[in-house]
């Protein structure tokens, strides 16, 4: 099983969109400052998880998310 994610941070309005196999382990390390990009974000909040079968449909959505109508739609979920 893999996840989809969205982290968003209220203090600097930052957004990541990531994909793993281990939703909470990973939601731990950006939390505790281990991920490069999310270091950034001061308090990061999972605001939206999907899950799949293979990691190439989560990679699929993941690009989904980070482009066009998918951004727009990342943007109405937070």
């Amino acid at each position: 099983m893999y996840f989809v994610y969205i982290l968003y941070c209220p203090v600097t309005g930052l957004t990541y969109v990531g994909q793993t196999d281990h939703l909470i382990l990973r939601y731990y390390r950006h939390r505790d400052g281990k991920s490069r990009w999310t270091r950034r974000m001061r308090q990061p909040v999972m605001v939206h998880w999907e899950s799949f079968p293979t990691r190439a449909e989560a990679m699929k959505r993941e690009k989904y998310y980070k482009q066009g109508n998918g951004a727009r739609k990342k943007r109405s979920i937070i």
